[in-house]
């Protein structure tokens, strides 16, 4: 079997390439033989990093020629069908799906989030591409009632979870050295920020990390996304008071080392979607600050909900939250892992759909 995946890679993107981990990590595991292209917009990094094939995502004859030599199309993971962070999403990515149908190969919708999606004008590609696609599955309710808005059979959608939750932290003896050579030896609460539109919650982080600092913690500033993201934490360092009390993680960590550092904090504090799930993988209590309604979807997913929106939350009750969930940091971790272990298995539900429809297929040959 051979696949060509679809999404946002060779970006930097810590939760993205935690997505292409996972999910080239999930296919693996149940079918060993199986080969995989990567679309990336950096080929040789990809290829070197996850041992897949891999073109150039904007190259489009290298694109219908991995396509045509393929068996399928595997779209996903991640908030690919949205036009929150621009115009050019929804068509590069339902476009590929279109080129794959054209082609005549079956296509797998792997634990999509969908939306927002604030232009109509985009309503009809997405039902049409999607109609045809062979197997759908979505990482949360919201994105399945929004495809069953847009005329997708209900029954057609699986609600499973996030590719990331399969993922597995890198050995202990690694982690062991990255936090000793970052000197994140006493309890320290893990924050991912990033900049969203006038950016003015950053100074509010800032002055809860200054109490959070003054009760003892170090704050360990995690930029998932660099550069922009190493620029929002530079922001909120120098906003604090207590910046010495401030470590930033400058050098990029593998999916499983971000994983692995993250599941030695007492509390992560993300605005990015992935510090959470990153977070709620290890079973570590987390507050999250809500910019998408993805944000909001996974908090539901773990029966919590966002402390704040990007426009709303405050220094005061940022604190409030963050230390409520490290007072209460056992009972949370336990609550956790009672309702993550569940989702991981809900999580790998596309892979095995894609290694069963070939299985099947040969068997019916």
């Amino acid at each position: 079997m051979h696949v060509v995946l679809s999404g946002y890679y060779g970006y930097n993107n810590a939760g993205d390439e935690a997505i292409l981990h996972a999910i080239v990590s999930s296919l693996r595991q149940l079918d060993p033989t199986i080969v995989i292209t990567v679309l990336s917009a950096q080929p040789a990094a990809t290829a070197r990093l996850y041992h897949v094939n891999a073109v150039h995502r904007m190259d489009p004859l290298s694109v219908l020629r991995a396509l045509k030599s393929a068996d399928a199309l595997v779209s996903g993971g991640g908030s690919l069908l949205q036009d929150a962070s621009g115009l050019r999403s929804i068509p590069y990515y339902a476009g590929i799906i279109a080129l794959a149908e054209w082609c005549q190969k079956p296509v797998f919708i792997y634990a999509q989030g969908i939306g927002p999606i604030r232009q109509q004008r985009f309503y009809p590609l997405i039902r049409s591409t999607f109609r045809r696609a062979t197997y759908i599955s979505v990482r949360d309710e919201g994105s399945a009632r929004l495809l069953a808005e847009l005329g997708i059979a209900r029954e057609r959608i699986e609600l499973v979870a996030d590719p990331v939750l399969t993922l597995k932290p890198a050995p202990h003896e690694e982690i062991d050295a990255i936090v000793t050579s970052l000197n994140l030896t006493t309890p320290f609460v893990a924050v991912s920020v990033r900049h969203w539109r006038n950016s003015r919650f950053l100074a509010e982080i800032a002055v809860a990390l200054d109490q959070l600092a003054a009760s003892g913690y170090t704050i360990a500033l995690l930029p998932l996304h660099p550069p922009n993201d190493v620029r929002a934490c530079l922001t909120v360092q120098n906003l604090m008071r207590r910046r010495e009390h401030t470590v930033l993680l400058a050098d990029p960590l593998t999916p499983p080392q971000w994983l692995g550092v993250i599941g030695r904090a007492a509390l992560v504090i993300g605005v990015r979607l992935h510090a959470l799930v990153f977070a709620a993988a290890q079973h570590v209590p987390m507050v999250g600050i809500s910019y998408d309604p993805k944000i909001d979807h996974f908090l539901r997913q773990l029966g919590d909900a966002p402390v704040g929106t990007t426009e709303t939350v405050s220094a005061a009750t940022l604190v409030d939250a963050a230390l409520r969930k490290l007072e209460a940091s056992e009972a949370e971790r336990k609550r956790l892992a009672a309702l993550v272990d569940p989702l991981r298995e809900l999580a790998m539900r596309p892979a095995r759909a894609i290694v069963d429809h070939f299985r099947l297929a040969r068997q019916t040959q």
